[in-house]
């Protein structure tokens, strides 16, 4: 906070940031603002036949088709 008050003083009032406020500013300083990205989750190699492959594609764009109907 102190360091965003030295940059930007005009921004700043009784030690609270005045929103709302350009969103550059927030992607320079994230954590400050509350933006807290999650971790990105480490892939994990899926071992299945081609057949079996080819048939989750086919539930997958039936889903896909008709989500609406199924109300998914």
């Amino acid at each position: 906070m102190q360091l965003f008050q030295r940059l930007y003083p005009e921004l700043v009032e009784k030690n609270s940031i005045k929103y709302p406020i350009e969103d550059s500013l927030i992607l320079k300083l994230p954590e400050l603002h509350g933006l807290v990205y999650p971790e990105k989750p480490t892939p994990k190699p899926i071992m299945t036949s081609n057949e079996e492959f080819e048939q989750l594609l086919y539930i997958w764009e039936f889903c896909n088709n008709f989500d609406e109907f199924l109300e998914i």
